[in-house]
């Protein structure tokens, strides 16, 4: 008999790697470990169809019960070599404590099915029909509860993923809950292949979904994610803007080129937003423009960090040697008061800020003639 659940996992599992092989934004060694991961999940899925095959032979023999015991230990094999893939992904960053421990997790996950093959720890067969002894059961809560927890150590802990990206990894959460549900209280092991395969899917989904609305030069939110925030703001009460504006852009593109004047641009992002990550959040909303948005701090907090920055005059070494500098706008939200009025109100502040700083020195701030009123 076709398990044409199975199938379906398959297809699933080739549409990722369709998706993967289009996507121009992970890098190659991170696609590679993540198509290997989905190489354990399609062996499964296959190896699934191979136990049917054998479970339906009308000559069953003890070799078969063998057979079908090797394979279902090597199909519960294959989920903690996918799981591994997540500790190996290179854009992940993690401490050497927690890495060593994820390694321990998935080693003991990888030897429990192992020692199955000749000691039934997990489960056993007779006569074709798979048996559960209590250690599988705790063995796949385990399982399920350290998924978990290497989703949020090396994903949404590591990316910079906002409310909806977060909203999917919960979904593919869920659906390896519900998975480890029908696997534990209805032995439905067809349902836990196909909630892993989707949750394959979904977490590749997160990603890309992450990566479209980053900037590519700032690795800051891009305009796409800036707007989407803003309109989930519109209710808040307590609402503080700071619109800049980067001085000089134009001067480092045409002296030095525009991959320098890129790298001012990492350089002022990556600096601004580590000075005031602990209020909120930083977006690149155009070429040289930045929209700060906090809904825990006050104007005068933003200003004093700011007013800091601007007397340090350089941006963090580790981004090079580059200058701050920039104008700058704040606006609280007033009560009643519309996001976008508050969003107006800190532009018209921050241009303020620049024709003052173009009074005290019109050479500099003329010769950038990005700046149009």
């Amino acid at each position: 008999m076709i398990l044409f659940s199975d199938i379906i996992g398959l297809v699933i599992v080739f549409y990722t790697w369709f998706r993967l092989y289009d996507n121009h934004h992970m890098d190659k060694r991170s696609k590679l470990i993540y198509a290997i991961s989905g190489l354990w999940l399609a062996t499964l899925l296959v190896l699934d169809q191979v136990w049917q095959s054998i479970f339906e032979k009308s000559n069953f023999t003890e070799f078969d019960n063998s057979a079908l015991n090797v394979i279902t230990c090597v199909i519960y094999l294959m989920i903690p070599l996918a799981m591994a893939g997540m500790l190996n992904m290179p854009t992940l960053k993690t401490v050497l404590v927690e890495k060593i421990f994820g390694y321990i997790f998935v080693l003991i996950f990888i030897a429990f099915p192992l020692v199955n093959i000749w000691k039934p720890i997990l489960f056993y067969h007779i006569n074709g029909n798979i048996s559960y002894t209590k250690t599988h059961d705790v063995y796949v809560a385990l399982e399920l509860l350290i998924f978990i927890i290497f989703v949020r150590q090396y994903y949404s802990r590591n990316f910079p993923f906002d409310f909806s990206d977060n909203a999917m990894l919960a979904f593919a959460q869920i659906l390896v809950i519900i998975g480890v549900v029908a696997n534990i209280g209805y032995k439905e092991l067809l349902v836990t292949w196909n909630c892993i395969s989707l949750c394959y899917l979904l977490l590749l989904l997160a990603i890309e979904q992450m990566f479209a609305k980053l900037d590519s030069v700032t690795k800051l939110h891009n305009r796409d994610a800036y707007v989407k925030y803003i309109f989930r703001l519109k209710r808040k009460a307590d609402v503080t803007v700071v619109m800049f504006d980067l001085n000089r852009l134009k001067h480092f593109n045409d002296t030095y080129g525009h991959s320098a004047g890129d790298a001012y641009l990492m350089a002022f992002a990556q600096t601004t937003s580590n000075r005031l990550k602990k209020f909120g959040e930083l977006f690149r909303v155009g070429g040289d423009e930045f929209c700060f948005v906090s809904t825990t701090a006050k104007a005068g907090d933003l200003d004093l960090s700011l007013s800091k920055l601007r007397k340090e005059n350089k941006c963090d070494i580790e981004y090079g040697d580059y200058p701050v500098d920039f104008a700058y706008g704040i606006a609280e939200r007033e009560s009643g008061e519309n996001v976008f009025a508050t969003i107006e109100r800190a532009d018209e502040n921050m241009y303020c800020d620049k024709d003052e700083q173009r009074k005290k020195r019109p050479d500099e701030i003329d010769s950038d003639r990005s700046y149009v009123r």
